[in-house]
């Protein structure tokens, strides 16, 4: 009896960690969203890529209760091409880092998005803060110019704008505010193209309470059996 409740207490806590990632399908489209083609660099300037920078329309098939079945969503993997139905694990920004594990990048691009993207009317606009996440998310020196991403030198007026988003960021760094900031995060693994969408539906990186509470019942009762067993034996 007592192994059997302590495997009901180590299954509680089993199901309750397997919450904390959701397997979903993700879709995309640009029709109707804003945005422009932009000439941008990477992995320190080896690569390039000359094409869409801005919002997408996002539908999602699977994900978390609560959560919406479309999103307009920006690209937090600029190294991979967006697969349409592609497989994904819905997590918080909190936990996504690219670039050697840059610290806080998650935190970072999750201020730019909450902060702009439901605002943005102009192609420029919404251009330009896809540049500024991926900046955020790759570099920590906020520089349009040089290190791991960067902006085309022809790409003037997209990186004026994008300038005015970073320089907002680095005052929120500056006092620490950015670091409330979440969204959230669909991790393609490598296998496709990783999305910010909003943070709703109760994604989060730790286990939500009740499967929590589960979790803590299940191991205490078989701590009180154990207790009992032995208070009877003596």
């Amino acid at each position: 009896m007592l192994k059997k409740l302590l495997s009901l207490g180590v299954m509680a806590g089993a199901l309750a960690f397997s919450q904390v990632a959701h397997a979903t399908t993700l879709t995309s489209s640009i029709a109707g969203m804003v945005g422009q083609n932009v000439k941008n660099y990477y992995n320190n300037g080896l690569s390039s890529f000359n094409g869409w920078t801005g919002q997408q329309n996002n539908g999602v098939s699977g994900g978390p209760v609560g959560y919406p079945t479309s999103f307009v969503g920006y690209c937090v993997d600029i190294e991979h091409s967006f697969v349409n139905g592609e497989s994904v694990s819905v997590q918080s920004t909190s936990l996504l880092t690219k670039n050697g594990n840059l610290p806080n990048s998650g935190y970072r691009v999750a201020w730019l998005y909450n902060t702009y993207s439901s605002s943005l009317t102009t192609n420029v606009q919404a251009a330009a803060l896809q540049s500024a996440i991926w900046e955020a998310l790759y570099d920590s020196s906020l520089d349009l110019t040089g290190g791991f991403y960067k902006l085309d030198a022809t790409e003037v007026t997209v990186a004026a704008q994008a300038n005015v988003y970073l320089g907002a960021l680095s005052t929120a760094i500056g006092n620490g505010s950015y670091l409330s900031s979440n969204a959230t995060w669909f991790n393609a693994g490598g296998l496709g193209q990783d999305i910010m969408g909003p943070n709703t539906g109760g994604v989060s990186q730790v286990p939500e309470p009740g499967l929590m509470s589960l979790l803590a019942s299940g191991s205490v009762s078989g701590l009180w059996m154990l207790r009992r067993r032995k208070t009877k034996t003596r």
